[in-house]
This record gives structure tokens, sequence and C-alpha cells, in this order.
């Protein structure tokens, strides 16, 4: 059964206005000096910011989603939520105080094993294959929280990439896929509010390594329902892949140890030689746009 559409329409607006007011309390409320980010080696911002945004995100999410499911919307089944869960959770605690990398990384990993030991049966790939996303999403969620250093990056591709896929699984017929989505880019909308430079909130590493799951989880769903190949999710994060993966290959050669904070990437090399971070933004918005425009053709031709 396709659920109403006005139904589905005011969840997503719903997930919208909830992570707005969410935020809205996290900038001025009593968590705020709980959740304070303060400048260190890989920081472009000068005074502490508060990077509880995540929270409203994540939380905005859930909500929606129990709204979809009583809406009678199909949703991906406990393996997925479960991941979710488990990376939100050792990130939101990072948030509160500090999880060493080892601890983090391994819950990623189990994370993304159940997540897989429900999916890897159902794609169209050899097992070899399998491996190779299930390692590509763990880096997927890092990179994510690794390029989410300027004020509106990281929620920008987050939002337009959640749209771009949205548009296919809707235009493929996959409401339950392109609602899930689409709520999950009103959430990160109604945070951007207060992220766009400059930036009044940060999302943290439980909005960044859990948009990072959900996104990169989803897109490999959608690979599995056969909505697109695995090109195009690649096509819909491109930038921030190049970046990310291109700066780690470039440290790693270097003999430094890639875990370090470090303000390496593209975008942050180009705020230190003194562009705004409102001018970054204005630079890579197309590029990403078009990265999508090229992933909405391959998906539907």
């Amino acid at each position: 059964m396709i659920p109403a559409i006005d139904n589905l329409f005011l969840i997503i607006i719903a997930a919208g206005l909830l992570a707005a007011a969410g935020c809205r309390m996290l900038v001025s409320g009593v968590l705020r000096e709980r959740f304070l980010d303060q400048p260190n080696a890989r920081s472009l911002h000068a005074s502490p910011v508060p990077r509880s945004g995540g929270l409203a995100i994540q939380a905005s999410i859930a909500l929606a989603a129990a709204a979809l499911l009583w809406a009678d919307v199909s949703l991906p089944p406990a393996p997925f939520w479960i991941g979710w869960l488990i990376v939100v959770g050792v990130s939101l605690c990072d948030d509160m105080g500090h999880v060493s990398f080892i601890l983090r990384f391994a819950l990623q990993l189990a994370a993304v094993g159940i997540l897989f030991a429900w999916l890897g049966p159902v794609l169209p790939w050899s097992w070899w294959f399998v491996l190779l996303a299930a390692l590509a999403l763990v880096w997927f969620i890092n990179l994510f929280n690794f390029m989410d250093g300027m004020d509106g990056l990281a929620g920008v591709m987050g939002l337009t990439g959640a749209v771009t896929l949205a548009i296919i699984g809707m235009l493929q017929g996959d409401v339950g896929y392109a609602s899930l989505l689409a709520v999950t880019g009103a959430a990160i909308a109604g945070f951007l509010v207060f992220n766009l430079p400059p930036a009044r909130l940060f999302m943290g590493d439980s909005g960044s390594i859990g948009l990072g799951y959900f996104l990169g989880a989803l897109a490999i769903v959608g690979v599995s329902r056969g909505l697109f190949g695995w090109p195009v999710p690649l096509l819909v994060f491109l930038p921030f892949l190049l970046d990310a993966t291109w700066t780690l290959v470039k440290r790693v050669l270097r003999g430094v140890r890639p875990w370090e904070a470090h303000r390496e990437h593209l975008y942050q090399r180009l705020v230190l030689h003194g562009w705004s971070a409102r001018r970054v933004l204005v630079l890579v918005f197309p590029i990403m746009l078009a990265f999508q425009g090229l992933a909405l053709f391959l998906a539907l031709v």
C-alpha cells in the first residue's frame, strides 16, 4: 500500500521543524556547556562552539522514522537500525568526553558487520566485492567526520546527497526508501539553519559519523534493491570522497599517522589561504550538484 502523499509531506516537514527546534534549544540551553567544541589542531574556528547538533538531527530522524512506520511505510529491518544506534551511541559518548580511537573503530566495524550480515546475501556482488563494500562503508563513516571541519560543509553534502538519492528512489517507485532519505534531508536542513556560516552550532561526531553511516548504508541498500548501480552513490558523494581519500593517501605516503588531527583537506587549505567559509561553500555547492546531476542521469537511463 502506498501511503497518502499528504501524510508523507507532513512527516518530512515535521522532521525539519523538529531538528530546527532542537538545535535552537541546544544553542542556548543547559546542554550548551556540556558539548562545547574547543579549537584544536584541526579546527577552523577561533572560539568554542557547541557541537551537539547531531542530537537534534538523529532524534528527528528517529521520530520521523517512527511516524513513517505508523503511516505504513516500509523501512529497512532491524540490522540497519542496530548498526545506526551503535555508531551514534559511541559517537555521542565521544562528544561528551573521550572514547579511544580503537574502541570507536571496533564498534564501527561491529555495526557494519551487523548491517552486512543482512545485506550481504542480497547484494548482486561476489563475496570479495561485498567485503570491499563493507570496508568502503567504514571509510565513508569516518571521512564524513573528517570533512565536517567547516561551517555548513558536511550539512550541505548530506542534504544534497540525501535529496538526490530520495529523488532516485521516488522515480524508481520505492516510496519507503525515498521517504526515509527525504526526512533525513529535512532534519539536516533544520540543522543547517544554525550551521551555515557563521555557525552557531556544530553537528559533532554523533552527527557526522551518524550521517556517514546512515547515508552510506542507505546507498548500499539502494544497490541491493536494484534502484541503481554502485557507481551512482560514488558520484553523489564524490567531492567528499576525493578530498578525504586523496588527503589520506598523501599523509600515508609521507609517513604521517592518518588519524592525527590536521588541516590538510582542500577546504581547510582554502580557508587558511584567506577564503571565507561562505566563499568555499559557493565554490563546492555547484560541484556537488553537478556530480549529483550526473548520478541522477546514470541511475535513470
